[in-house]
C-alpha cells in the first residue's frame, strides 16, 4: 500500500483526498492514491476489458 503524502490526519478543512483515497472511521489516513497510480489502474483495467 503506498505511503500516504499528508498528515496522518485529515481534517475537512484541508484539500480533500482524491483519486480513491481513504480513510478509517477516526479519519486517520489509510492509504493514498497518486494520480499516476490511478492512471495506470484506469489503463489496465482499459485493456481487460477492451475499453
Amino acid at each position: 500500500m503506498p505511503k500516504a503524502p499528508f498528515s496522518p490526519r485529515f481534517g475537512q478543512d484541508e484539500n480533500p483526498l482524491s483519486f480513491g483515497d481513504a480513510t478509517d472511521i477516526f479519519n486517520r489516513i489509510l492509504y493514498a492514491v497518486t494520480k499516476e497510480e490511478e492512471d495506470e489502474t484506469i489503463e489496465k483495467v482499459q485493456k481487460v476489458f477492451g475499453s
